[in-house]
């Protein structure tokens, strides 16, 4: 395993993020199948985004923005810091993956 994934273990580890298998696999599966959320992780590859911000580029409301951000969140595909939302490692290796 390599240190990055090691530590961002360790740190869910420590927020009491991780859970069972079969549940993190729901939980993720749910996030993506919504195409929305999926626009969503890909718009993450530029910068850090703000709900606002992806809610004007969407042409949605923040609300709505907010709502999907939170179940990307619960998947552990996005981490929000001050305000402004980036990938996790989960999120950048879905990302590699679907982009093969």
């Amino acid at each position: 395993m390599n240190q990055n994934k090691k530590e961002w273990l360790d740190k869910l580890r420590r927020e009491g993020k991780v859970r069972d298998p079969t549940e993190d696999h729901r939980v993720g599966l749910m996030a993506l199948q919504n195409k929305r959320r999926r626009e969503i992780l890909n718009m993450f590859v530029e910068r850090k985004l703000s709900p606002s911000e992806i809610a004007q580029r969407l042409g949605i409301s923040e609300g709505e923005a907010k709502f999907h951000l939170s179940m990307l969140e619960q998947a552990l595909f996005v981490e929000e810091k001050e305000g402004k939302y980036s990938l996790t490692l989960r999120g950048e290796e879905y990302l590699k993956n679907v982009k093969r």
